[in-house]
Formats: structure tokens, sequence, C-alpha cells
């Protein structure tokens, strides 16, 4: 009779401890889901993708807790040169190996990438680091890599005007940072950027690589 009563009272324990679990599993799956990344997100970015302005998407895929993400952007890019006035410019290496900058009065540059990211951390603050790739169309030609081989390392600006330079270019960046997501979805990311300028079949007698500071403000929903 004792022995029936405790198993008895162990059956209702049990099951009442497996409803309880029921009731509980979707709120602490509610709760784990509240501190993932959202799939989705909208981006302003300065140097973010580009040395420049761009406009991006990004979504994350359920997989692995949406840890990795794939970007698309648009951007637009420029430079500061002497007086203030923002534009791209290439430079070459002068015939006595000093640095010397051809400027493109009203050159325009015009990119479309793709990115591949991770975000490491909860939705409200986390590390993000991701490499992207993007081609150039320029509003005149400016990549030699067709022809610097022939005009070679010391080209003169006569040399450089003469030749048919390419308007297809590209480039390549690594970036890592901190991304912050408040509960209304608005993002806050900075972080640097370290942009290979010259990508594949590209060659602007300019430097390689450069290492700047990015500033990106997006909604995420």
């Amino acid at each position: 009779m004792v022995l029936t009563n405790i198993v008895t009272r162990m059956t209702i324990i049990s099951k009442a401890l497996a409803i309880a679990g029921l009731i509980m599993l979707p709120t602490y799956g509610s709760a784990q889901q509240d501190q993932l990344p959202k799939k989705h997100r909208l981006q302003l970015g300065v140097m973010t993708e580009t040395r420049g302005l761009s406009l991006s998407y990004e979504y994350r895929p359920e997989a692995m807790n949406r840890l990795f993400g794939i970007k698309g952007f648009v951007g637009y890019g420029f430079d500061k040169v002497s007086g203030g006035t923002w534009h791209l410019s290439t430079h070459y290496a002068g015939s006595q190996g000093e640095r010397l900058h051809i400027f493109f009065n009203g050159l325009k540059e015009y990119s479309l990438g793709v990115e591949g990211n991770i975000l490491l951390g909860r939705r409200r603050n986390a590390f993000e680091a991701g490499v992207g790739f993007a081609l150039d169309y320029f509003n005149m030609g400016v990549n030699y890599t067709s022809h610097h081989k022939k005009i070679g390392a010391y080209p003169s600006l006569q040399d450089l005007a003469t030749t048919q330079a390419s308007r297809l270019a590209s480039h390549a960046y690594l970036r890592a940072g901190y991304r912050y997501t408040h509960s209304s979805g608005i993002t806050l990311s900075t972080g640097l950027n370290a942009l290979l300028l010259q990508g594949p079949f590209t060659y602007f007698y300019a430097d390689q690589f450069t290492l700047m500071p990015y500033l990106g403000i997006g909604f995420s929903f």
C-alpha cells in the first residue's frame, strides 16, 4: 500500500514536471531567440565597404544561430584633394621615384559588391568581422592593368594620357569592429577597414592598400 502511494505520487510529480517543462520551453526558446541577431538589416555606411559611401542589405540565415551573414551593397567612392574638393584620384611613380598625383576633375566611382561576415556576441553588443569584394566602374579610364607592363613602372604624363585605360576595376577589403543594436532595431557599427584598392585585374599606379576607420548606421528587422 505504501509502495503504491509512493509510485502514484512520483507519477503525479513527473507529470507535473513534464507539463511545467512544456509550458516553459516556448518561453525559454523565445528568450534565446531574443538574443540572436535579427535576420535582415539595411545600412548606410561611410568607408564600410568602399572608399566612400555605401548602401547595403544584409541577410543572416538560421544556421548556427545566425552566426554568418551575407551582404550585398552599392557604393560611391571619393577622396579629398587639395582645396577641400572631394573626388577620386590616382597617382603614379615619377621618373625620379617620387610619388606624384594626377587629379581627375569630376571623376566618379560606382561599386557593386558582396560581403560575407560573422557576428560574435549577443544581439545588443557584438563583434563583427567581414571580407568583401566589389566591381568598380569609373566615368573615365583609370585602370592600366592591360598596359602597365608596356609603359613601365615610371610612365610619363604623356604615356598615361595617350594610353587607353579601362573604366572597369575592382577592390577587396577586410574589416573588423563593434556593432550595437538597440531594441528598436537601430544599429551602429564602427571599426577599421583594410582596403585592397587594386583588386584582381586592376592597376592604378597608386597605393595598393589603405587602412581607415568606418561607420555604419542601419536598421535591423
